[in-house]
């Protein structure tokens, strides 16, 4: 009985649990971004960026490996997947160029294919977690996390990775040990966390403690973004011997705390669940959107309205701008692209 209540399903057999934290890491992505463009000005945009970003994209990538196992289970890779996600990346790519040179005018930006330090190299990461996943899914899953969790440490100290973020090779590694977790993790397990009662008192005491250390010490923390983004190298960081013990920490730190999100959320049905299957075009669009918005100074008018609470205005709106987003309407040209049957096309 208490298995049913904790993985309910729609009609269609899709887990609400699963949806509802999608839709709640995907507002993350979208409210982490809108505050990233206020960090430099206000320290309450500082605290919910270090707040955010020290779980959100973890316990994201993890999901995704999750949900990849359809992709690399088997005898044969879904090449289709692969080869979406690179359009996916190329075409997120091409609008932020186009945007930028002609729209803002900014005459100096070149299209680089393989050099990318923004939004799009989730898209691009995902690519290469594919194959990746595919080629150690037999190894034991406990040897493939420690190696990837040193790999993810020790790419810290090579400074070439990071400096022109060449691949989003330093970013793929690093963020790598949260998608082959996420592939190993098995709907038993996420049983046996839901139904763990002192998970409870961990979950509560985990977020209380770092909302409060966050409160009284966020401006130090703050130093420390460069673990959290994954594109830095230590020496860029000037912790150039310590770092990998930062990364380390970060490691644990963010898995205690995703470990309690995926304990609090919620196990039913809500208003928003629905909205969980249609994360990939939120992520695609929202940035376009903030970085126009921005442009163009938009929220000067806010702040010129709202003087005291323009802030929390501003967090609604991200929230508000993550659900018009999952809407069904922009779903389609991403669902064409996923779906894009390569073999066919190529007569394999």
């Amino acid at each position: 009985m208490e298995n049913d209540i904790t993985l309910k399903v729609d009609g269609e057999g899709r887990i609400f649990f699963w949806d509802n934290l999608k839709i709640l890491l995907i507002i993350l992505v979208v409210v982490g971004h809108s505050v990233d463009f206020y960090t430099s000005i206000s320290l309450m945009m500082r605290n919910i960026y270090i707040f955010i970003y020290t779980f959100h994209m973890p316990l994201f990538i993890f999901v995704s490996g999750y949900f990849s196992k359809r992709v690399v289970e088997g005898k044969h890779l879904s090449i289709e997947k692969v080869f979406s996600f690179l359009i996916l990346y190329l075409l997120m790519k091409f609008c932020f160029f186009i945007l930028t040179k002609y729209m803002f005018g900014n005459s100096e930006v070149d299209f680089k294919f393989l050099v990318e330090d923004s939004v799009p190299w989730y898209l691009l990461a995902m690519s290469v977690w594919f194959c990746f996943t595919y080629i150690l899914k037999d190894i034991k899953p406990m040897f493939v996390i420690v190696f990837s969790v040193l790999i993810g440490i020790m790419v810290g100290y090579y400074k070439l990775v990071s400096v022109k973020d060449l691949f989003s090779l330093s970013r793929i590694l690093v963020f790598f040990p949260y998608f082959i977790a996420g592939y190993y993790f098995k709907q038993n397990n996420l049983i046996k966390i839901l139904k763990c009662s002192w998970l409870k008192w961990v979950s509560l005491i985990s977020i209380t403690a770092l909302f409060i250390i966050i409160l009284l010490y966020g401006q130090e923390l703050y130093s420390f973004r460069g673990f959290l983004t994954g594109r830095n190298s230590y020496s860029s960081l000037d912790r150039p011997l310590l770092g990998g013990f930062y990364r380390l920490m970060f490691y644990g730190l963010s898995t205690i705390i995703s470990l309690a999100i995926i304990y609090i959320t919620p196990k039913g049905k809500l208003f928003i669940t629905k909205f969980g299957n249609r994360t990939l075009q939120v992520y695609f669009i929202h940035h376009l959107v903030l970085s126009t918005y921005h442009h163009y100074r938009l929220n000067n008018y806010i702040i010129r309205m709202f003087p005291n609470n323009w802030k929390i205005i501003y967090l609604l709106l991200a929230v508000g701008l993550a659900l018009v987003l999952s809407l069904k309407i922009f779903e389609y040209p991403f669902t064409k692209i996923i779906n894009i049957k390569f073999k066919k096309m190529l007569k394999v």
